[in-house]
């Protein structure tokens, strides 16, 4: 049991933290634009990101998992990245959306290893917490793919 256990509080910490990546790179990307409407889209995603890393943290928590600190390698590689990019484009709009566009693809791909796993069965409420906070991140993803093209096509 406690390999099970163990398990599902791995996975729920993989997405904990990519969540908590995603908080700062939105922080971080609302730093490098002045367009208002993808500031507004980006704390959306701030607000979104908050609220599924609390979620997960509650169900971290049952399983009887610690919950990951909030600075992780990844979120400051992300920051250096993204302070690169800005530099050299200027605050570009489309370099921004590439970035975001490419950190939101990474915490999907968190979610289709979690939701597609072999190695454990999750649990059906779980599952579907996971599944329904998939789907509004896919979506999230589509948006800023969607506003990356257009943006590229000018």
């Amino acid at each position: 049991m406690a390999n099970y256990d163990e398990k599902i509080q791995n996975a729920l910490q993989s997405l904990v933290k990519l969540h908590i990546d995603r908080i700062k790179g939105y922080e971080h990307a609302k730093e490098d634009t002045e367009d208002r409407d993808l500031i507004m889209l980006f704390d959306n995603y701030v607000s979104q990101s908050k609220k599924f890393k609390s979620e997960l943290n509650s169900e971290l928590i049952n399983y009887g998992g610690e919950i990951p600190d909030d600075n992780t390698f990844a979120g400051k590689l992300h920051k250096v990245w993204m302070d690169m990019k800005a530099a050299l484009t200027d605050h570009d709009r489309e370099a921004v959306l590439n970035e975001c566009e490419r950190g939101d693809n990474s915490l999907k791909e968190g979610y289709e290893a979690v939701l597609n796993t072999q190695e454990m069965v999750i649990p059906r409420e779980l599952q579907s917490l996971l599944q329904n906070q998939y789907e509004e991140i896919l979506a999230a993803y589509e948006r800023i793919k969607v506003l990356r093209n257009a943006e590229s096509h000018l």
